[in-house]
């Protein structure tokens, strides 16, 4: 089997960016009040399942630093985070394995 680190993190920043994408599918989505039998309902339903336990991690965070009145920040903590991990995988993927 013949890979290449490089490689390997190329394609975690690649699903990095996809899952920034699925957050921000998430988070504008609830905004609107879909039902559950409709097709925007069943898209919503299967992105909360897919978000909800990183974003967990980042609203328990943010519940035990502040009370923000019922305000949701734990989407764009999480994409700060994600992007930061993002940046640091891709400087280490073109600095240290070209």
């Amino acid at each position: 089997m013949n890979f290449s680190i490089g490689g390997v993190l190329e394609l975690l920043i690649f699903v990095i960016n996809v899952y920034s994408f699925v957050i921000v599918a998430r988070a504008i989505l609830s905004w609107f009040s879909p039902g559950h039998r409709s097709l925007l309902g069943s898209i919503y339903s299967f992105l909360y399942d897919l978000t909800e336990p990183f974003l967990r991690i980042f609203r328990n965070l943010l519940s035990s630093v502040a009370s923000l009145g019922g305000l949701d920040l734990s989407p764009l903590l999480a994409l700060i985070f994600l992007m930061i991990i993002s940046r640091l995988l891709n400087y280490i993927a073109y600095n240290y394995f070209p």
